[in-house]
C-alpha cells in the first residue's frame, strides 16, 4: 500500500506529537511552542524541509506467536467473565516473571527471598494462582483474599498505568488518596503513591 509512495523524515525533536507521548504534563503542552505553532520548518521552502530517507526496503516479517490455552475452534462473540480472568493472570505472571525476575525466580524455586530486594517489607508470596502477592499485612483480617494479599505490580511499566488509568476512571476521577485505596482492593503497584499522583497530574480533565 506504500509503494511508490514519497515518505519524508521530521526527527523527533521537530515532531508535534512527540511532545505528548514523551509524558508531557496539559500545563506544559499548552505553553509548548512546538505543539501550538508547529515545527519551524513548514513556514520555509519544502527545499528546506527534513531530507528525504533515502530508500525504504521491504523487509520480511517473521512472527512467533504462542497460543496459551487456546480453543481449536475461532472464539465467536464476547468474552466470558472466565476468560478475562484467566486472560488477566496469564498477562500479569508473565509480566512479573519478566519485571520481578529475581523475586519471582527465587519464590518459584523455593529459595529464601532475596534481603535486598525493595520488596522483602511487603513479605511477597507465590501464590497458587502463580501470581506474587503482598504477604502478611492483611493475612488474618477479615476481608477477601485479594484485598489481604494484592498482586504486585511492576513500578513504571505500561501495564500496571493502564490499570491505575481505569480505576482512576472507574472512581470518576478522585483524588490520590481514594485512587490508591481502591486500587489496594486487588492492586498493589510498587511505589503507588509517586505513579498515582503521575497518572493524575498527566489527566487532562483532572487539569
Amino acid at each position: 500500500m506504500t509503494k511508490d509512495m514519497t515518505w519524508h523524515h521530521v526527527p523527533t525533536n521537530l515532531n508535534p506529537a512527540d511532545v505528548v507521548s514523551r509524558g508531557c504534563t496539559p500545563r506544559e503542552l499548552l505553553e509548548h511552542s512546538l505543539w501550538t505553532n508547529g515545527p519551524p520548518f513548514l513556514l520555509q521552502s519544502s527545499s528546506n524541509w527534513p531530507s528525504l530517507l533515502d530508500s525504504v526496503k521491504d523487509l520480511p516479517e517473521r512472527h512467533s506467536v504462542a497460543l496459551i490455552g487456546a480453543k481449536s475452534a475461532p472464539l465467536k462473540g464476547h468474552l466470558s467473565a472466565e476468560e478475562i480472568s484467566s486472560g488477566t493472570v496469564l498477562l500479569l505472571r508473565s509480566i512479573q516473571q519478566v519485571n520481578l525476575a529475581k523475586e519471582y525466580g527465587s519464590l518459584s524455586q523455593g529459595k529464601p527471598f532475596p534481603q535486598k530486594s525493595k520488596l522483602v517489607s511487603l513479605r511477597p508470596k507465590l501464590c497458587s494462582d502463580g501470581l506474587l502477592r503482598v504477604g502478611g499485612r492483611l493475612q488474618n483480617a477479615n476481608l477477601d483474599y485479594d484485598t489481604r494479599h494484592p498482586i504486585l505490580l511492576p513500578k513504571d511499566h505500561p501495564v500496571t498505568k493502564a490499570i491505575i488509568v481505569y480505576y482512576h476512571e472507574k472512581y470518576l476521577h478522585g483524588g490520590s488518596q481514594a485512587l490508591l485505596a481502591a486500587l489496594r482492593q486487588r492492586y498493589w503497584p510498587i511505589e503507588g503513591r509517586k505513579f498515582v499522583a503521575s497518572v493524575i497530574n498527566k489527566c487532562v480533565r483532572c487539569f
